[in-house]
């Protein structure tokens, strides 16, 4: 980590095919609070539409990894549907010095991939590159969850000794009554909390439509060949559309 200046944090999301218009309420959230704090915020929303589907959730961990070689010290990621409330402290306290990737559970008691934060340390990014290189295993099955790379996450990131487990609080997909940080409307028991207007979800719908049209147009098929070759460019899309990912020293 460079030590010559000030540190710099990147808080991102990715909200492709149509999300940053459903949970755009959640994403300024998520805009103010590191307006708060200082950081530097970016909601990837281009390309607008790609082939991926759900498994455009791989691109967290490769513009992760670009940002960090790019020379931000810190990375914050937070899932598009999922609020930073507004008494959410700074990430300062949450840093230890022996651990480089942080992540709390959800509410199937496993590593919850919505909320991470990477320290810019070589076993972080050595555990990235690991992960993102490992699309293709197949994951015992008391790690996996299906699809995206969840189930990699955990796997790679439970028994680490790099891992920092967050407090509950940072990761709310579970307790409605917690007195959370970040309340995360994911597949789960808040999900319902959160649902956004029609002319919100109309956009996202249209979009994600026009997503699975342009899938089996490219005649992709659903496996982690198809990902593990349509994520490299992907990231590179989105790295263009959006270059503050990339410069720290110059991001707004």
């Amino acid at each position: 980590m460079n030590s010559s200046h000030a540190p710099t944090t990147l808080v991102f999301t990715v909200a492709l095919n149509g999300y940053h218009w459903r949970y755009g309420e959640l994403i300024d959230s998520q805009r103010s609070y590191a307006k708060r704090c200082g950081y530097h915020y970016v909601c990837v929303s281009r390309p607008l539409i790609n082939a991926l589907g759900l498994e455009t959730a791989w691109l967290k961990l490769s513009l992760a990894l670009a940002a960090l070689e790019s020379g931000y010290d810190y990375v914050f990621y937070v899932d598009a549907d999922a609020r930073i409330q507004e008494h959410a402290p700074p990430l300062t306290n949450l840093i230890k010095a022996d651990k480089h990737v942080y992540a709390a559970r959800g509410y199937s008691g496993r590593i919850n991939s919505g909320v991470l934060l990477f320290t810019n340390t070589a076993p972080a990014r050595e555990k990235l590159s690991q992960i993102l290189g490992n699309i293709n295993r197949e994951l015992p099955v008391e790690d996996d969850v299906g699809w995206g790379e969840n189930g990699h996450m955990i796997h790679y990131l439970s028994n680490w000794v790099g891992f920092q487990e967050l407090p509950p609080a940072w990761n709310n997909n579970h307790t409605a009554d917690l007195p959370d940080f970040i309340r995360h409307y994911s597949a789960g028991p808040l999900r319902a909390e959160f649902q956004p207007p029609a002319h919100k979800r109309l956009p996202a719908m249209l979009t994600s439509k026009l997503a699975n049209l342009l899938r089996r147009l490219k005649r992709l098929e659903n496996n982690r060949a198809t990902i593990s070759c349509q994520l490299p460019i992907l990231t590179a899309s989105a790295l263009q559309y959006f270059p503050e990912l990339q410069a720290p020293t110059k991001a707004k």
